[in-house]
């Protein structure tokens, strides 16, 4: 098999019931809500929500900010302005803030914009970015799908496994290593243990995979020792321009900032126009000013 082909595809084709499985598991009715809430806004180009990431881990939705990634069929059709559009096609994905009322409660999401062609693809041992096949071939929910395309959804978190399985460390259970390899090649802060809590929380699905890998063996991509390097630069680079673009779509990012700092600290600001637009932009500023009231150390 080239390396041009899909990867392993035997072991994909044994996996992928595995991962229907998983992502076709029920969800919280707070999910629903704020996922059909952020794909509203999107309008028909919405094919499907995915729902992953530590609220899936922990089950605990108040207080958080929910991860969500809507799939779409054209970027076009999905964002109002063009340049968000070729912004969202050359550095996938861009990202969004939202919030609505549930049941009394205020419920927040991050959520990602990828057309579905596209993730399929960087999903692929061919791409050299592990961004999406990381995310990926951890558990995660498919809401709002039809059945076509929840089919391709799930195909598609196989091959994420795959991907991460054939580029990464190569002993059997070794997730908690791969899962690492790859926050290397991104500018993230959660703390050193995050890959081995992953892992934990889903002790029987990386049991299943490793029972299929068993099974059906997965060949390991060649010249990843280099490779790696490669990805850490320019997976890094990659990181700084999303942050970039995230400046201009993470609307009401600040207003959660703020929210969470009064809510810990009792300290409440004020938040001018031009910073709820452009949160980053605004956060040295806003945190400037919560450490000089003693919000925050």
């Amino acid at each position: 098999m080239s390396d041009s082909e899909p990867a392993n595809l035997t072991f994909v084709q044994a996996i992928k019931p595995v991962v229907a499985s998983e992502s076709g598991k029920a969800i919280a009715p707070e999910v629903a809500a704020i996922a059909k809430h952020a794909a509203q806004r999107h309008g028909s180009a919405v094919k499907a929500v995915l729902f992953y990431g530590s609220c899936l881990r922990d089950a605990v939705y108040e207080d958080r900010l929910v991860d969500l990634y809507l799939v779409v069929d054209d970027y076009r059709r999905a964002h109002r302005r063009w340049l968000e559009a070729a912004g969202n096609r050359l550095i996938p994905p861009n990202v969004y803030y939202v919030e609505c009322g549930y049941s009394g409660l205020t419920l927040r999401a991050k959520y990602a914009v990828i057309a579905l062609e596209q993730l399929t693809a960087w999903v692929q041992p061919t791409t050299l970015n592990p961004y999406f096949w990381a995310r990926f071939a951890q558990p995660f929910r498919i809401l709002l799908a039809d059945d076509h395309t929840a089919d391709r959804l799930a195909a598609m978190g196989a091959q994420a496994i795959a991907t991460t399985i054939a580029t990464g460390p190569q002993n059997r259970g070794d997730w908690a290593a791969r899962f690492a390899q790859t926050y290397c090649t991104e500018l993230r802060s959660e703390k050193p243990n995050r890959p081995n809590l992953i892992v934990e929380r889903h002790p029987g699905y990386y049991q299943k995979i490793d029972a299929c890998l068993d099974r059906h063996p997965v060949r390991a991509a060649r010249h990843q020792a280099w490779l790696w390097r490669v990805r850490t630069w320019q997976g890094k680079g990659f990181s700084v321009l999303r942050l970039i673009k995230a400046a201009f779509t993470f609307q009401g990012g600040a207003d959660y900032l703020v929210w969470k700092v009064q809510r810990h600290s009792g300290v409440a600001i004020e938040l001018s126009d031009w910073q709820r637009r452009h949160p980053i932009l605004a956060a040295p500023f806003i945190l400037w000013r919560l450490k000089r009231l003693g919000a925050v150390r």
